[in-house]
């Protein structure tokens, strides 16, 4: 059993700190999920984009989670990732197959004690900054 953390550990200088909060995400969690299956298919976000006459910027917003993303924009990049996986022998894809996947990766986080926020953006204090990015990609992966 872990030894329980006192006050003392907690001192950074003459300053008692906080520790962080682990927060993650929802729509990057989607985001990430969709940008992995997309670079398994070989697709690059501007030949998605191109397949549903989207801009670039519009693929990587969602990707990143920077927009939350609607049931039909779900459903395009699925189709467009599908066919991709297709065309290479390397399964199918559908919209329920990554919500699914999201809903497992967030119940492993959340028993691994992470909060998760459905929001485009962190709206709550510094103490409770969100894993992104590469930190939060790289948790996924060690999931898979």
């Amino acid at each position: 059993m872990p030894r329980k953390r006192d006050r003392q550990d907690r001192i950074v200088g003459r300053r008692a700190r906080r520790p962080k909060a682990k927060v993650i995400l929802v729509p990057e969690l989607v985001g990430v999920v969709l940008s992995l299956h997309r670079a398994r298919a070989e697709l690059r976000q501007q030949d998605v984009a191109d397949a549903l006459n989207w801009p670039q910027s519009m693929v990587s917003k969602l990707e990143r989670g920077d927009l939350n993303i609607s049931v039909d924009q779900l459903d395009a990049l699925t189709e467009v990732i599908d066919k991709g996986l297709a065309d290479l022998g390397k399964g199918r894809l559908q919209a329920w197959m990554v919500l699914r996947r999201v809903e497992e990766l967030a119940d492993e986080l959340q028993d691994e004690g992470y909060d998760l926020v459905w929001s485009t953006a962190p709206t709550f204090g510094e103490s409770a900054k969100p894993i992104r990015g590469r930190a939060l990609r790289k948790m996924v992966l060690d999931r898979l």
